[in-house]
């Protein structure tokens, strides 16, 4: 009954931006309404001692209400909503897991938090052609967990396109908008007057070839520049040219990060993959000691039927480098904020790529079965990361800094997490989830930016331990990273 409560209210004070979207999916549907879907979102989660998502060991519920519309005709596919989220008992938001960040936050209260999300994805498709505008998000590379471009940030503006040349080649290209989390220095008028704040711009552009050599192997070649305090650059939106080149012409002043990554089907069931990632690539210090190349590894596999006929196993390896989405300039770090107002995150900056960011390494395993309408799974990760203080990032770029000596030092967070979770879906796009979580957790709630966290010796970090379980009930709805 607390829970209806709670999603009644949260109902209630959002009405006029529930209308004003209604009106406007209802718009851009041509008035075709035997294309058109408009449904009811709703979800409720609770976590008897917050789960992954608090740092702290309370009981968290987590409620959200919103509408979906999807629009489909011809070539043309819309699909469109905007959902209204409600934390009633949270501390202090996770940031290292894999859970998609939200958009828009704010403070509500004492342990009462709401935010906002909105997403919108037209896609036009025309014989090997595909164009995409809207405000969503790209998932690049192979894996579980994503090192080119994953969905960890909020969805943002971009436009993108993909072209299926031949059998052997297809070509994806994307620009889009960031949230820097930077602002201009607040002024002053003649008369006192406190003009408005401006966000300092960051765009990112990408485009990605993926080669498929035969039915066993792929190889795919990716390309991404990051940059701002200008608006979008052309010739970063020319899908054949080397953004490499570019930007050594633009006087070295954006960040320019090479991907390549392999897939090899080893037989029907069982696959190998691979990916690496190279920040701001600098081709004359490959094999210095003290290189300028930030990389970031992964390596994985993944099963089929090992046991039954419809199971997976899963293992997957994630290294970063100190230095990773860092630059010398901080306008062209490759993260996107949720918003300076975002006060009850750890961190409200958060990576273009693997969700641990820089510093860090990971270990992921799984084992999920489908059975008589069932999904079980069983799932174990590691997760370590280290401080990417102001200092330390002018140090790597001006002062000599070498990173293989001084990896791991001072504060860290690092997580040991073990989840058992039992699904259902039934008719009507409704799904029901319960499962527990035991979680050991040092220095939870850590900033890796904080160079605070420096007064703090290894001794003094904070561990939590914590079994949760958790009920999470979702109609028309599922959370990127959660469900």
């Amino acid at each position: 009954m607390r829970t209806l409560i709670k999603i009644l209210c949260l109902i209630g004070n959002n009405i006029k931006y529930i209308l004003f979207s209604t009106f406007l999916i209802l718009n851009i549907s041509f008035c075709n309404t035997q294309k058109l879907y408009i449904q009811p979102i709703v979800f409720a989660n609770s976590y008897s001692n917050g789960g992954i998502i608090d740092v702290e060991s309370d009981i968290l519920y987590w409620l959200g209400w919103g509408i979906i519309g999807k629009y489909d005709y011809n070539n043309l596919n819309i699909e469109s909503n905007i959902i209204f989220t409600r934390y009633d008992g949270l501390n202090k938001l996770n940031s290292l897991s894999n859970i998609q960040a939200l958009s828009s936050s704010g403070h509500n209260g004492s342990e009462d938090y709401e935010s906002q999300s909105t997403y919108m994805k037209a896609t036009y498709t025309y014989l090997n052609y595909k164009f995409n505008i809207g405000r969503f998000n790209q998932l690049w590379g192979p894996g579980y967990n994503k090192i080119l471009l994953s969905n960890k940030i909020p969805p943002f503006s971009q436009y993108s396109y993909s072209w299926k040349i031949n059998k052997k080649y297809h070509l994806f290209f994307m620009h889009g908008k960031l949230n820097s989390g930077l602002y201009e220095n607040e002024t002053y008028d003649d008369q006192g007057i406190l003009s408005p704040v401006i966000q300092r711009p960051r765009f990112v552009g990408a485009h990605r070839m993926l080669i498929t050599f035969s039915d066993r192997f792929k190889l795919g070649l990716s390309e991404l520049i990051v940059y701002g305090n200008r608006g979008p650059e052309l010739a970063y939106n020319l899908p054949f040219i080397l953004f490499y080149s570019l930007q050594n012409y633009f006087g070295d002043l954006d960040n320019v990060m090479v991907g390549f990554d392999l897939e090899y089907k080893i037989n029907n069931n069982h696959n190998i993959y691979s990916a690496i990632l190279i920040d701001d690539l600098s081709m004359s210090k490959i094999f210095n000691k003290n290189h300028n190349n930030k990389i970031a590894l992964q390596i994985g596999t993944s099963i089929n039927k090992l046991f039954f006929p419809e199971d997976n196993l899963l293992i997957e390896l994630i290294w970063t480098d100190n230095r990773l989405n860092t630059h010398k300039y901080n306008i062209n770090y490759a993260y996107s904020s949720s918003g300076k107002e975002n006060n009850f995150v750890s961190n409200s900056n958060y990576p273009l790529g693997f969700w641990g960011g820089p510093h860090s390494e990971h270990l992921y395993l799984s084992y999920k079965i489908k059975k008589n309408l069932y999904n079980f799974s069983l799932s174990y990760s590691y997760t370590k990361r280290g401080q990417v203080t102001e200092e330390m990032i002018l140090n790597d770029h001006w002062g000599g800094y070498i990173n293989s000596e001084h990896r791991f030092e001072g504060p860290i967070e690092k997580l040991d997490f073990i989840e058992f979770k039992v699904g259902k879906e039934y008719k009507n796009n409704i799904h029901v989830y319960f499962s527990i979580q035991h979680i050991n957790w040092i220095n939870p709630g850590f900033d890796p930016f904080d160079p605070n966290d420096d007064l703090l010796s290894i001794n003094q970090l904070k561990c939590v331990t914590k079994n949760s379980f958790n009920i999470e009930l979702l109609y028309n709805f599922k959370w990127p990273g959660v469900n």
